[in-house]
C-alpha cells in the first residue's frame, strides 16, 4: 500500500492538527498492481506464467532508462513527446496498454512516465538530479543545463501584495476532487463543432466547480484529454476559455488565471485540499491555496526560512529553486497580510 504524504507540524505551530495529510495516496511507491522488485529488475515467473507474457508490465526503472536514451540527444522534451515516442522503444503488453486506474485517458504504462518526470516522488528522475525542468511540462538532462539557478537572497524579500486578504475557516480542506469527464467513444471532435458550445460551457463549469480555484491552463488540458486529444491547440483553449461561466470569479498568478468557482473567491484563502502528488504538484496550486500552508508557522512566530523549510517537507523538495522559492515567499506574503488583517 502507497504511503500517505504528511505534513509534520513542528511543535508549538499552531494548526487544525498536530499532523496534516497533504496527499491521501503518495505515489513515491508504486501502487500494488504494478510494483517494480528490488534494482527495478523485473519480477520473476515461474514456467507457467511465463507462458502468458500477456501479463508481464515494463517497470518503472525500464521506463527511466529509456527517457534518459531518448533525452541523450541535448533536446528540451515535452511529457506528450515522450509518451508518444516511447511505446516503440518499450516492450509494452495488453497490460501495459490497459486503461489507467486514476486518469481514465491514459494506459497505464503512461502513470511510470508520469512517476518518472514527477518532481514530489523521491526517485524520480528530477529528484535524483537527472534531468531538470524547461518549463510546464518541459524536461532536459541535467548535465546540459549548466550551473544551478541562484537561490534568492534572503535580504530581498517578496513585497507583500497589494489586496486585503480573509483567513479561511480551516487550515486544511477537503481532498482534491479530480474532475472525471468521461464522453462516448467518437465524440471527440464535436468539441470543434459551433453546435456543441452549450455543451462545452456545462463542462467546463462543472471543471470548475469540483476543482476551482483552478488554473485555466488546467481546465484546457481536462477538457482536450475528455476529448481524446493530447494536446490542446489553439481553437480548443478559444473555445474553453469561451465558455467559462461569465459571473465566474477570477485572479491572476503571475501569467497564469486562476478561476475560483461559486463557493470561492480570489479575497478569501482557500484551506489546502490534500491530493495525490501525481495529480497535483506544487505547481499547480494556486497561491490562495499554498498560502494557508504557512499560517501555522507565521502565528507561531517562524521564520520566513523556517516556513520555507516546512513547505519543502511538505512536497518533498531536496532543495528549493528560485522560481519554486519566489513562489513559496509569495504565499508566504499573502498569509501573513491575511492574518495582519485580522489583529
Amino acid at each position: 500500500m502507497a504511503d500517505s504524504l504528511l505534513i509534520s507540524i513542528p511543535q508549538g505551530w499552531e494548526g487544525d492538527a498536530a499532523e496534516q495529510t497533504l496527499a491521501s495516496d503518495e505515489t513515491t511507491e508504486t501502487s500494488d498492481d504494478n510494483q517494480a522488485t528490488p534494482n527495478d529488475e523485473p519480477a520473476q515467473h515461474s514456467p507457467a506464467e511465463d507462458g502468458d507474457r500477456n501479463s508481464t508490465r515494463v517497470t518503472e526503472g525500464q521506463v527511466q532508462a529509456e527517457i534518459l536514451r531518448l533525452m541523450s540527444d541535448g533536446q528540451v522534451w515535452s511529457n506528450a513527446q515522450l509518451k508518444r515516442t516511447l511505446p516503440d522503444h518499450l516492450p509494452l503488453s495488453p497490460a501495459d496498454r490497459e486503461t489507467a486506474a486514476f486518469r481514465p485517458h491514459e494506459e497505464k504504462w503512461e502513470e511510470l512516465v508520469n512517476n518518472a518526470l514527477s518532481p514530489s516522488r523521491g526517485n524520480s528522475l528530477h529528484s535524483r538530479g537527472l534531468v531538470e525542468s524547461r518549463g510546464r511540462g518541459l524536461h532536459q538532462l541535467a548535465t546540459l543545463l549548466g550551473q544551478d539557478e541562484p537561490q534568492t537572497s534572503n535580504d530581498q524579500p517578496v513585497e507583500a501584495p497589494d489586496a486585503i486578504y480573509r483567513l479561511p475557516l480551516h487550515e486544511v480542506g477537503q481532498e482534491y476532487q479530480f474532475s472525471d469527464l468521461s464522453l462516448p467513444e467518437g465524440d471527440g471532435d464535436q468539441i470543434y463543432e459551433d453546435g456543441y458550445q452549450r455543451r462545452l460551457e456545462t463542462i467546463v463549469g462543472e471543471v470548475i466547480e469540483l476543482e476551482g480555484p483552478v488554473y485555466l491552463d488546467l481546465v484546457v488540458e481536462r477538457v482536450a484529454r475528455a476529448h481524446g486529444k493530447q494536446k490542446a491547440g489553439r481553437i480548443i483553449q478559444e473555445r474553453v476559455v469561451a465558455a467559462i461561466p461569465v459571473e465566474c470569479r477570477r485572479s491572476q498568478d503571475g501569467d497564469r488565471l486562476v478561476l475560483f468557482s461559486k463557493h470561492s473567491c480570489p479575497e478569501t484563502i482557500v484551506p489546502l485540499r490534500p491530493s495525490r502528488a501525481d495529480w497535483r504538484s506544487h505547481r499547480d496550486i494556486p497561491l490562495i491555496e499554498l498560502a494557508s500552508l504557512a499560517l501555522p508557522g507565521i502565528r507561531s512566530k517562524k521564520s520566513t526560512e523556517d516556513i520555507l523549510a516546512h513547505f519543502s517537507r511538505a512536497f518533498k523538495l531536496a532543495r528549493l529553486r528560485q522560481p519554486t522559492r519566489l513562489r513559496f515567499e509569495e504565499a508566504i506574503a499573502i498569509a501573513r497580510s491575511a492574518i495582519e488583517a485580522e489583529v
